[in-house]
């Protein structure tokens, strides 16, 4: 999410303008009047893979381990709370499994050496037992499990379920994939092509609207992910 939208936070921010392309349209039906917003509605144990690879190179030392109070749970701690609320069984993807070794979580390291988040969706898809997949960041402190949730309503109509961000981006690091999608990322990482929704035409995907989501959360805060100081200490005040 851009930072000048993080900083807003104000509904308005997050609204989408205009009318939506006749592409996007046509990959989002509106889902049937019958559907409950906030329940999963999938007979399919899930599974929760969050990603722990990243650099934190703007942060400048580890977000995943950062609190927004001197006293609560670190950053990483309330992302796996909000996973354990919706999923069966969590695994975490890092290739520095001795930071994390006081979670008490199974954890794998990337089967391609590429610093990609690409690779880490890999190795967590890879290892996981279970065909779907709630996949995360591990710096997002704002996860509401009631839209976690709603995502998992379309599990068993496709292998990839991605928001749509409130500023039009994909919001590819909080998404449902199934293992079926290993092919087509597969593909990917051999080409070199590192993108995380490089591969999405290529499977059977969802892109769920940004006013469907507004449905669950009006302002959209679980997109938020902290990579800077100045952003650390504007949510501590939030």
């Amino acid at each position: 999410m851009k930072s000048e939208l993080r900083f807003k936070l104000q509904a308005s921010s997050f609204k989408l303008q205009g009318i939506r392309n006749q592409e996007l349209a046509t990959r989002n039906p509106v889902p049937s009047n019958n559907q409950q917003l906030t329940t999963n509605n999938s007979n399919f144990p899930i599974g929760g893979i969050i990603l722990a690879g990243g650099q934190s190179r703007r942060m400048g030392t580890n977000k995943a381990l950062l609190r927004l109070e001197p006293d609560g749970p670190t950053i990483i701690e309330k992302v796996v709370a909000a996973l354990q609320e919706v999923t069966s069984e969590i695994l975490l993807v890092t290739n520095q499994p001795q930071i994390y070794e006081w979670l008490d979580l199974p954890m794998v390291g990337d089967n391609y050496q590429v610093g990609a988040s690409l690779a880490g969706l890999e190795a967590g898809l890879s290892a996981s037992k279970y065909e779907h997949n709630l996949v995360v960041a591990c710096d997002m402190p704002y996860l509401n499990p009631e839209l976690l949730r709603y995502l998992l309503n379309y599990v068993e109509q496709y292998a990839a379920i991605v928001p749509v961000g409130p500023d039009e981006q994909l919001e590819t690091l909080c998404a449902v994939y199934s293992r079926q999608c290993l092919t087509a990322i597969r593909a990917k990482l051999a080409q070199g092509q590192y993108k995380m929704a490089g591969w999405l035409d290529e499977v059977n995907s969802y892109r769920v609207p940004t006013e469907e989501l507004e449905k669950c959360e009006p302002d959209l805060r679980s997109f938020v992910n902290l990579n800077t100081p100045a952003e650390l200490e504007h949510f501590k005040h939030f």
